[in-house]
């Protein structure tokens, strides 16, 4: 089973008005996006990436901090088949490029102005993956020349009609990279199987008899 429909159908089904994330940005409202929104833009960013070439099996990569759009370009690719690539937002350029060449990341979500800028500087180098870099917050400078977009405007036109792709426990979810502080960061395969056997395990020592709220706390520059 994917991750994505794991995660996403069982509960649009059961709650689809109940908040499935909450989020406060900087001096904004507290905002919630039910889980038939939040479903939505899941889909739509999953069929934008396909649209912009992202296949199967390919790998998109996530450099920022946590935030809405993190959790939703994560749960897209999914979605679509693809294999996310989580980069510390916290890694230098360097880093960033090293995680980009040696997992053959095709597009990227990034957070702010360093951030692009390294990625940007990584395309046009023209001798790696990397295709797209998709921005979460439009108080990023980007050269919209060089395949940058921002998330609200790459998800614009896409459908929000989704069939999530099948895939088996032992498929590849994601690619996780150690920090890179002790060395050259090193990726960990984790598949479909151990998010979704953890969910299980998560569930039933917890007990959860009916839908309750975790909190995340993260800056937000």
């Amino acid at each position: 089973m994917n991750l994505a429909e794991a995660i996403i159908l069982k509960n649009v089904e059961k709650h689809p008005i109940k908040a499935a994330i909450g989020f406060k940005k900087k001096e904004e409202a507290w905002k919630e996006l039910s889980w038939k929104k939040f479903s939505e833009i899941i889909f739509k960013t999953a069929n934008a990436l396909k649209e912009s070439g992202v296949q199967e099996n390919d790998k998109v990569a996530i450099y920022s901090d946590n935030s809405s759009e993190w959790m939703i370009v994560d749960l897209a690719a999914m979605a679509m088949g693809a294999i996310t690539v989580p980069i510390y937002s916290t890694n230098n350029a360097e880093q960033a490029e090293y995680i980009i060449n040696d997992s053959g990341a095709k597009a990227i979500l990034v957070g702010n102005q360093m951030q692009y800028d390294a990625c940007l500087d990584i395309l046009q180098k023209g001798d790696n993956s990397l295709e797209t870099i998709i921005v979460s917050k439009k108080a990023v400078w980007i050269k919209k020349e060089f395949s940058s977009f921002y998330l609200e405007d790459f998800i614009a036109k896409a459908s929000s009609e989704l069939e999530i792709y099948k895939k088996e426990y032992d498929d590849t979810a994601t690619l996780i990279y150690t920090s890179g502080t002790t060395g050259t960061p090193k990726g960990v395969m984790l598949t479909h199987g151990n998010f979704i056997k953890a969910f299980d395990s998560h569930f039933e020592f917890f007990k959860f008899k009916t839908l309750k709220k975790s909190f995340h706390w993260h800056s937000y520059p």
